[in-house]
């Protein structure tokens, strides 16, 4: 993601992502070189519960699902 992403704030429609990231980072003893913001840091919190408001609802837990294509996208790059 820092290859990726370098320089660039990207936006979440989670506040766990921000949370995961920084675990994620911690853990491989790595600094992001971007950043991730919800939301709301970009429209404002109104703004940002009326566009979530729109959006189709899971009822599934999609933490793997993201894993997967993050743990796919890596060996991809890795691989190159």
């Amino acid at each position: 993601m820092n290859h990726l992403f370098s320089g660039q704030t990207l936006c979440s429609d989670s506040p766990q992502d921000i949370f995961w990231l920084d675990t994620l980072y911690k853990a491989a003893n790595l600094e992001p070189t971007f950043s991730l913001k919800p939301l709301e840091g970009f429209v404002g919190r109104a703004e940002a519960s009326e566009i979530l408001r729109h959006l189709p609802t899971t009822k599934h837990h999609r933490a793997l699902s993201d894993a997967t294509a993050l743990m796919e996208a890596c060996a991809a790059l890795i691989s190159c």
